[in-house]
Parts: C-alpha cells; sequence; structure tokens
C-alpha cells in the first residue's frame, strides 16, 4: 500500500463496488475496494440477461417507469424508480464511448426482452451480460494508469466487525488466507456486498452472498427495510451437478415455452403473459405446478430454436447444458425456482446512496433504494448497480467532510490468530439454516411455518451469541450473518400480512391496502408507511 492511499472503502467487488471505484477515480478520488476472495467471486459475475435502459428510440424512461412500478406490486418508490431509470440511457453512452462492447444488431445494439417488460430494451453480451461488464470495468481501474492510480484492491479479506466513533470507521478484517485479523480506519464506507441468497439451500448466487454488508450496517446503526421480499428466479437447472446454474429470462424472452411434463403451459393458467410474467408469478405457478403434481421440476423447452442461433446468442447456457446432457435445440431442459434477488436492503436517504449513518453508504443489491418495491423487474439490477454506484461518487467526492483522514496503517499488522472452532458444528449449522429457510421462507409461506422458523433460527442465534470475534473464520463469520439476515427476514415476513409480490402468505393472500415497509433498527423491527414522491421531492 501506499503512504497517501485513499479516504474511502469500499467493501464488495461486485459491479456496484467497482463501478463506484471507477467512478471516484474519474473524478480524482482514490479508494480501496475490499473483497473476501478473487475480484471475481461475485454475484456479478454470473448475471446473464443484461441491463435494462430505455435507449430505442420506440422506448422512453416512461415506459421503463411503468413496467418497473406494474412489477413492483405497489411498493416502489417512484421518485427513486424514476431517478434510476432516467440515469439508465447516459450511463450506458457513458460505458459505450469508454469502449464498452454490448451485442449488436445491424448498427444499432441487440435489445433483448425478459418478463415483465413490455417491449425490448435489455442491452446483453451473449447470455455473460454480467461477466462482460465486470471485466470491463476491473481491466479499466487495472490497466489505466489513469484509473490505476487512484484504486487499490484488497482481495481475501472479509470484514468482520465495523464501528465508528469520531467520524472514522474501523473495520476488523479476516485475512482469509493467512487467517489473521487486522484492523483498517477510514473516513468514508461504501457498502456493496450483494444479497444473501446463500441463506437459501436453492440458490442463483455465489457462496459469498451471505449477507454480511446487513450484519454490519445494522451493527453501525442503520436501518434495513423490506427484508421479506426475496425474489426467486423461475429457472435454474435442476440438476444435482449444476445447483446454482441459472437459466437465464432471456430464454423466454427468445421465445421458450414453460411446461410441465405433460406439455401443458401452465403458467397461462395464472397470468395472461404466461411465461413473460412478472418472476414473481412466474416462480409462484412452478411451485405450484410441482408440489401438486408430486414432481421434481417443470421444463423449459426454446427447441423451436436452431443449434446455430442458441449457440450464438446463449452460448454458456448451451455448452454448460449440453455438457449435463441436454441440447437447447433437441431437449427440454429441467428447471426450478431458486432464491436469487433481496430486494429489501439497506436504507437510503433522498440521494438513494447514503444511510441513517454519516458517510456510510450503500450500493447496488445491498441498498434499499425503492426501486423493485414488492418485486425487482428483469435486468433492472445492473442497471441500479450503475446508477447508485455514480450517485455514490457524486455524493462523496462533492462532501467537504472527511477529505484529508488516511488510512490508519494497523491494518498492515497483524495482530492475532484466530483458533478452530468445531467444523462439523459450523457445517451442520449451516445445513440446517439453509434448509430451515427454503422449507419454512420459500416461495410461499404461511404464519405457522413462519413462526416455526423463527424459534428455530433463534435457538442457533443463541448458539453462536457466545463466540468471541477472534475466534471466528470465515465459515463461521457468514454463519452468523445469515443467521443475522435469517431472523430478520422471518420477523419482516411476520410483519407483512398480505400477499404482495415476492411475498406470498397463505394465511392472508390478499393485497392490503395499507402501504408500508417493513423495518429493522437496532434490534427492533417496526412499519413505516411508504414514502410519496411528493414527500421525497420536498426534501429535495
Amino acid at each position: 500500500m501506499r503512504e497517501n492511499s485513499s479516504q474511502v472503502v469500499i467493501i464488495g467487488s461486485g459491479l456496484s463496488g467497482l463501478m463506484t471505484a471507477y467512478e471516484l477515480a474519474a473524478k480524482g478520488q482514490s479508494s480501496l475496494v475490499i473483497s473476501k476472495g478473487p475480484l471475481i467471486q461475485t454475484n456479478t459475475w454470473w448475471a446473464q440477461g443484461g441491463v435494462a435502459a430505455a435507449v430505442s428510440r420506440t422506448d422512453s424512461v416512461e415506459k421503463h417507469l411503468k413496467d418497473t412500478l406494474a412489477a413492483g406490486g405497489g411498493l416502489c418508490v417512484e421518485f427513486a424508480v424514476r431517478r434510476i431509470i432516467s440515469a439508465g440511457p447516459d450511463l450506458i453512452l457513458k460505458l459505450i464511448n469508454a469502449g464498452m462492447l454490448f451485442d449488436k444488431k445491424g448498427l444499432n445494439v441487440s435489445l433483448g426482452k425478459e418478463g415483465g417488460h413490455k417491449q425490448r430494451r435489455i442491452l446483453h453480451v451473449d447470455d455473460q451480460t454480467g461477466r462482460a461488464l465486470h471485466e470491463f470495468v476491473l481491466g479499466r481501474l487495472q490497466n489505466d494508469p489513469e484509473l490505476s492510480l487512484f484504486c487499490e484492491f484488497l482481495p481475501n479479506s472479509l470484514v468482520q466487525h465495523a464501528q465508528q466513533k469520531n467520524g472514522k470507521f474501523t473495520l476488523k478484517l479476516l485475512d482469509i488466507v493467512t487467517r489473521n485479523t487486522t484492523s483498517l480506519k477510514c473516513s468514508h464506507l461504501v457498502l456493496a456486498t450483494g444479497g444473501a441468497g446463500k441463506s437459501f439451500l436453492y440458490t442463483s448466487n455465489w457462496e459469498g452472498a451471505t449477507g454480511d454488508g446487513f450484519k454490519l450496517a445494522h451493527d453501525l446503526g442503520a436501518k434495513l427495510k423490506n427484508l421479506e421480499m426475496i425474489q426467486f428466479h423461475p429457472t435454474c437447472l435442476f440438476h444435482s451437478a449444476a445447483r446454482n446454474f441459472l437459466i437465464s429470462e432471456a430464454l423466454r424472452g427468445e421465445g421458450a415455452k414453460l411446461i410441465d411434463d405433460s406439455g401443458h403451459r401452465f403458467v397461462f393458467d395464472f397470468h395472461k403473459d404466461g411465461e413473460l410474467a412478472p418472476r414473481d408469478i412466474v416462480s409462484r405457478a412452478i411451485e405450484h405446478n410441482i408440489k401438486s403434481r408430486g414432481k421434481d421440476c417443470v421444463y423449459l423447452d426454446i427447441t423451436h430454436h436452431s443449434e446455430a442461433y442458441l449457440q450464438k446468442r446463449f452460448p454458456t447456457i448451451y455448452k454448460k447444458c449440453a455438457a449435463l446432457g441436454y441440447k437447447l435445440d433437441q431437449t427440454t431442459i429441467p428447471v426450478v425456482p431458486a432464491a436469487h434477488y433481496t430486494c429489501g436492503g439497506i436504507n437510503t436517504k433522498v440521494d438513494l446512496v447514503s444511510t441513517d449513518v454519516t458517510n456510510l453508504f450503500a450500493v447496488g443489491e445491498c441498498g434499499y433504494t425503492g426501486l423493485h418495491g414488492a418485486n425487482r423487474l428483469a435486468s433492472n439490477s445492473l442497471l441500479e448497480c450503475l446508477a447508485t454506484a455514480s450517485f455514490c461518487a457524486e455524493t462523496i467526492t462533492s462532501s467537504k467532510s472527511g477529505v484529508q483522514i488516511k488510512f490508519d496503517k494497523s491494518y498492515q499488522e497483524p495482530n492475532e490468530t484466530i483458533d478452530d472452532l468445531e467444523p462439523f458444528l459450523v457445517n451442520a449449522l449451516w445445513e440446517e439454516v439453509r434448509n430451515l429457510m427454503w422449507n419454512y421462507v420459500g416461495i410461499q409461506r404461511s404464519e405457522l411455518r413462519l413462526k416455526y422458523a423463527l424459534e428455530k433460527i433463534s435457538h442457533i442465534e443463541k448458539l453462536l451469541s457466545n463466540l468471541k470475534l477472534e475466534q471466528l473464520d470465515r465459515d463461521a463469520t457468514e454463519l452468523i450473518n445469515i443467521v443475522f439476515f435469517s431472523k430478520a427476514c422471518i420477523q419482516s415476513a411476520l410483519t407483512r400480512k398480505e400477499s404482495r409480490g415476492c411475498h406470498f402468505l397463505e394465511d392472508h393472500p390478499e393485497v392490503s391496502s395499507d402501504l408500508f415497509t417493513t423495518q429493522v433498527y437496532k434490534g427492533s423491527l417496526s412499519k413505516e408507511p411508504l414514502l410519496k414522491t411528493s414527500a421525497l421531492t420536498r426534501n429535495l
């Protein structure tokens, strides 16, 4: 590390974290990006579909906004939706001008269509858009002299604990390789830690999606909102060798049909848009079909397209499925829903990045902006990463506070080595939590199942409460984080006595007229009326 390293620490090396560093560097502000694994180990790397933006002449911000609000089930904050969607076209153009290459159709970008979108607006790079964006931004940060001067990386470091005192944040880091612990101080802390999909047995997320940012933010005094809103992606590959392999919604956008083993296109029984209905509806339709028929999965059929087309449009998916015996042009693909996206998160203010804690920011999936409401519209996630990163960099660089504060050098000096816990106990509790969340807090919930899950998760939380920080390795730390998230998710789900978007409660299948967010703050949980656009506008 250079002695004049920056004041801004960014936790997370997914698209939102890297883009925040990228935008800061472009403004001459240095930052340090902390990643608990190699920099490419993120959910972004697995994002297949694309990034939604109103770039077509036949599209508009108003049309994109309308689709987003419809998918969000009444819980979107319209001001946030409008601001993020309005920023989309310019952010895409900025990337293209910097050298980012999206797929083209002739001279124009090729636009895909996904569930909930009334027209084509999904920019993509084959079926690995997240990876392409991630590689592009990371490449610029590492190889562009003007940018790399202002950005440094600290991989294989897990933030175990954070506190704020006298305007500075003190972070306690675990070096995952050496297992040493160190401390680090900074003036501005950006959480780009993603969601908590790993809390569920079946998930499309990478193994590190353990809700780390939610626990850190809560410990620092930030509010968390709508943690019950977990989006389940309708189509993950059902195969023992690929339990978290996503089958992109873009296949359905190109005409893939969802059928059961009798060939029935059952989603039309639930929604007029069939396979292109919002994700919450498609996921519930699949689960209903599976459970009511006593089956293990349903099937995705895209055999009407040629091998040449499928290999060109979906090369990653085609190759993966073919290796497991499924040729997309010849056979149907077995699929099931899986936990995919955390629609709630760390509460942000009117700028959509500042939290309730001074100089603590949240970007990407870990933040709650109000964009997704009760159910995220497909491909709005990468858009939110780009937009909140831009907003965050603008907020930090326009701030007058903290610009002279340096990193505390103590992070370079190991101060203690952790002791081993009983691995079998940690592993057993990991599996218990994930099974508990999948079976009792999944796509369709009931108060009885939720109360049972709360009792079990509270017992596990008590078991872990006596562990000292210096005893914790990565597995134990992440276990504590998913237990914290799981309990907050369950409590939030019990508070919302209605069915809306991602949250379907069998005891209350109706949609309530009461619009509110669930809020976790300092260990307590409450309901807060949904902010209206007019109220937000007055605060600008």
